[in-house]
């Protein structure tokens, strides 16, 4: 993990880069009453995710960083898991 020092040495290089902020396709907890503290994707987030592939393979992308939990890795994945 790298430390608010290492960035903050290297800024020059960070110049330039943009930052893109991707919220998770439909979860389970968003359709269902049922609580579940770490739901699945729906398969209508599934389809969205897939929807969205074609856009995310056109940004240009170094680091992608996740929340752990199972939505936002699906997510995650479905987006970026080809992405060059």
């Amino acid at each position: 993990m790298k430390k608010i020092d290492d960035v903050t040495s290297r800024r020059s290089e960070l110049q330039g880069k943009e930052i893109y902020i991707i919220r998770h396709a439909q979860g389970q907890h968003n359709v269902s009453p049922k609580y579940d503290f770490d739901p699945p994707l729906t398969p209508q987030g599934k389809k969205q995710v897939q929807g969205q592939r074609a856009l995310a393979e056109s940004l240009k992308v170094d680091l992608v960083v996740a929340s752990p939990l199972r939505r936002t890795l699906q997510t995650a994945q479905g987006l970026f898991i080809d992405h060059p």
